[in-house]
């Protein structure tokens, strides 16, 4: 597995841009391509994320995404994205299960 760890707060494109690339680069070279995820941390520090009602979830989510945009751009399979928050307990219990989820169906 790969996981790319985004500090949600700030996104500095550019270097998201280029460090995708030179993941995509790698796992290209492989054989046997590794499975990928984005984590977007600190989402905590994003106060329409934390005052989100449980069915607004899914269009924030999509602006998110779209919002990456180009630093998705090399990758013929857009990679799974995750967002969320280790500032509690809570959260990051639901985080790392949230991973952990993925990776049992990766």
């Amino acid at each position: 597995y790969v996981i790319y760890l985004i500090k949600s707060a700030g996104l500095d494109k550019d270097r998201i841009a280029y460090d995708l690339k030179k993941i995509n680069e790698w796992r290209s070279a492989e054989k046997c391509k590794s499975k990928f995820l984005i984590v977007a941390t600190h989402m905590d520090l994003d106060r329409a994320y934390m005052a989100l009602k449980p069915q607004e979830c899914g269009d924030f989510f999509d602006r998110f995404v779209n919002d990456l945009g180009r630093c998705l751009a090399p990758f013929k399979t857009p990679p799974a994205v995750i967002l969320g928050s280790l500032e509690s307990q809570k959260h990051t219990e639901k985080l790392v299960s949230e991973i952990i989820g993925w990776m049992n169906h990766a």
